[in-house]
């Protein structure tokens, strides 16, 4: 028998689940966005009293300022950014806040990145700001990209439980880490929980766009695919193909198409990229907890009917064991996590959502050796050194 979605709830993600109507509008959902509001103006201290020239909360993060300036010379020279080394492509530039991290390698990021920078590259160039103005705005506007995925994870969670409060917390600690250190990681979850909230609500053919966006922010929006080709499919199932959503299809493949032909330039640049070996160079015990762990999460997913988790827990597994040690590339742990609590709250659903979120710690330390608490220990560092 189909599983059948619980009134004013979500519906499951399973390759037959029915579609839903939209769950009212409830209390907490009324909350969120003040509790995301009250999150970004309490944090949003912490760069405009930041004595560091990037302003970021550790002080030597410049991403935000590098994607900014990558905007403002993909303006002017194209698709160079992509085909040759940064360094080599802002040679004799103009932009009036340069920022020359990473010299040695290409862009490695897709087109939609550049887009959500051009406001941060058009203040830059041609507003009167200083050094350190620049510097807090750009951080800002990360921080504010950050919110919005707060908002649309939060929201995608579904009814208020305790295991929906761990993931919102974990989410929250997550997406404000990367937020506060001019990381703009956030944008492509943000679609994405904008994407499952939908799926989750039986519409897939809306979702389609959504992922799309996603892919086309990040490439790590890989962690996401299985839950855009199930969209796919429920949005053509059973379905004439002349009431096919081809637009929104030709946009997914497009999408995918695009992000694989801009990557490829980037990979003779691979090792550059490396700020410490993967897991997969590292190996030891570490290596065997994550392996055994990922696959009993994708096991238990797929025992629940449950294949669209299963392929994301995989395919996080998969690209953490050969990721660099950073920790703000995590954030992909938060896909099938997502994806999951909001479901009906059965025994089995519990059991699941409790061994994801184990398999989002032990990643989160094993591959990337940090912890989603470590905001916390840099929001205290950040502290001390303004005191000081």
């Amino acid at each position: 028998m189909l599983e059948s979605p619980r009134p004013g709830g979500p519906a499951p993600l399973t390759a037959d689940a029915p579609a839903s109507l939209d769950a009212p509008r409830t209390r907490p959902a009324r909350v969120l966005p003040w509790l995301v509001l009250g999150s970004f103006l309490l944090l949003a201290v912490c760069p405009l009293l930041s004595r560091s020239r990037t302003a970021d909360l550790a002080g030597d993060f410049s991403d935000h300022l590098r994607h900014a300036h990558v905007a403002w010379l993909a303006l002017h020279k194209g698709l160079a950014v992509y085909l040759h080394p940064f360094g080599e492509v802002a040679a004799g530039g103009d932009y009036r806040h340069p920022c020359l991290g990473w010299p040695m390698v290409p862009y490695a990021y897709p087109p939609l990145a550049l887009v959500l920078f051009m406001p941060v590259a058009l203040a830059g160039q041609y507003l009167p700001l200083s050094e350190m103005a620049y510097a807090r705005f750009a951080l800002l506007y990360t921080l504010v990209l950050a919110h919005l995925a707060l908002w649309a994870f939060w929201s995608a969670l579904g009814r208020r439980t305790l295991l929906t409060l761990v993931a919102g917390a974990l989410g929250w600690a997550m997406l404000v880490r990367s937020g506060l250190q001019g990381f703009y990681d956030p944008a492509w979850l943000l679609f994405g929980a904008l994407a499952l909230s939908r799926l989750q609500r039986g519409r897939p053919s809306e979702a389609l766009p959504w992922f799309a966006l996603a892919a086309l922010t990040n490439y790590r929006a890989a962690a996401l695919a299985p839950f855009a080709l199930l969209a796919a499919w429920e949005a053509v199932r059973g379905r004439p193909a002349a009431k096919w959503p081809w637009a929104s299809l030709a946009l997914l493949g497009l999408s995918g198409a695009l992000c694989v032909a801009l990557f490829l330039p980037v990979l003779p640049y691979e090792r550059d990229f490396r700020l410490a070996p993967p897991l997969l160079e590292r190996g030891g015990g570490q290596f065997h907890w994550v392996l055994i762990l990922g696959a009993g999460a994708a096991l238990l997913a797929l025992a629940q009917r449950r294949p669209a988790v299963a392929a994301s827990v995989a395919v996080v597994t998969a690209l953490a064991v050969v990721d660099t040690p950073a920790w703000w590339h995590a954030l992909m742990l938060l896909v099938p996590l997502a994806a999951t609590v909001a479901e009906r709250r059965t025994p089995a659903r519990v059991l699941l959502t409790v061994v994801l979120v184990c398999w989002l710690l032990v990643l989160h330390h094993n591959v990337w050796l940090s912890t989603p608490l470590g905001v916390f220990t840099e929001l205290s560092i950040w502290a001390q050194r303004l005191r000081a």
